[in-house]
């Protein structure tokens, strides 16, 4: 009786171990699947983070270069825009000299024309007389020329204006979407600063050119160069004013011939001594690019032998490593072919890549 109680008693601890067992297996494989389930979602995570951050690292390297390239662009724009307004600003003076040239051949001009009895004028009358009507002709075209130069820059200007309204306009529409900032904590606008500096200077430059092609235009549309013709030979009446006149007249146009053919012999010159100076440095080029040439040559033949002479050393040191018995190979031999190894194919790729850069 008492061993079926023990019996019964131990039965009851086995189910109640079985029933336990059963259910730490349940709790374990539930704590498996759970580790299971939270490992995939962590991977997911992870693998969602890396898309995200690759992402935005690339969005942030496309802004990065588009940042570069407008700051590339922007120096670029105003240096080329300094040069332009270097050339306006000398075109600007010349045009500003030729107006003022103009005006002051028209009250010259004006001045004689109260002065009908041009027959009493004397011979340095005569000869001022000459040189103001030619004076006059010479700024006339002067001036016309000024002024189809001055419109030319003006379009030019006005195309540069155009181009730097659009990139402002561009720098603002871009500012919604700039996430980069400056130390101070606010947008880094240097470059629309600069902009805006440099499209306030174009703008009083083409208020300038437009006063200065204003004037030149309204100065020569006062000139008749037909009427001008008709009133200047009307003053002559008589054969001696006429003889002086046409004396004054011839000696202005040798005067001019002369300087005309002066300044082209001493254009002549300056080209002659360029030419020279050009073909001496040619000559320079090609001595530099023929030693050059050679000292490659030289350079290749020193690589070469070498490169033979350690191939040689090498194939000995194989060979008496091979071949004796009584040399026992050590870590220093090993050291000494790794040696010559990484020599001989540095010097290969140094002659390579000399050949490359060469090219």
């Amino acid at each position: 009786r008492k061993k079926l109680n023990e019996l019964e008693n131990i039965e009851k601890l086995k189910k109640q171990s079985d029933e336990r067992v059963q259910k730490l297996k349940k709790e374990i494989f539930e704590m498996k699947s759970l580790r299971v389930r939270m490992t995939k979602q962590m991977r997911a995570e992870i693998e969602k983070y890396r898309e995200y951050k690759m992402i935005a690292d690339k969005k942030i390297v496309q802004m990065q270069v588009k940042e570069r390239k407008r700051d590339t662009d922007t120096a670029r724009l105003k240096h080329n825009l300094s040069q332009q307004l270097v050339v306006v600003k000398r075109k600007y003076e010349e045009a500003n000299a030729a107006n003022k040239r103009l005006q002051t051949q028209l009250m010259r001009s004006k001045m004689e024309e109260g002065e009908r009895k041009m027959d009493e004028k004397t011979d340095e009358k005569w000869k001022e007389h000459v040189h103001n009507e030619l004076e006059l002709v010479a700024s006339i075209y002067c001036t016309e020329w000024s002024t189809e130069e001055m419109i030319n820059q003006r379009k030019t200007l006005s195309r540069t204006l155009k181009g730097l309204s659009e990139r402002l306009k561009g720098l603002e529409e871009e500012r919604s979407m700039k996430f980069r900032k400056t130390e101070g904590g606010e947008e880094d606008d240097e470059s629309e600063r600069t902009l805006m500096e440099e499209k306030r200077y174009c703008e009083d430059e083409m208020e300038k050119m437009n006063a200065v092609i204003q004037s030149m235009q309204s100065n020569t549309s006062n000139v008749n160069l037909s009427s001008m013709v008709e009133s200047r030979w009307n003053t002559v009446c008589t054969v001696p004013a006429a003889k002086l006149a046409l004396k004054h007249l011839f000696e202005e146009t040798a005067n001019f011939l002369r300087t005309s053919m002066d300044e082209q012999r001493k254009r002549e010159k300056e080209e002659m001594k360029w030419k020279k100076k050009m073909e001496t440095l040619k000559g320079d080029v090609k001595e530099r690019e023929r030693r050059i040439d050679e000292m490659e040559k030289q350079k290749e033949e020193y690589l070469r032998n070498e490169k033979v002479q350690m191939e040689k050393r090498r194939s000995l040191l194989q060979s008496e490593i091979l071949e004796s018995e009584r040399v026992h190979i050590t870590h220093e031999h090993m050291d000494q072919l790794k040696e010559m190894q990484d020599t001989i194919q540095g010097m290969d790729n140094a002659n390579l890549a000399e050949r490359r850069t060469v090219r």
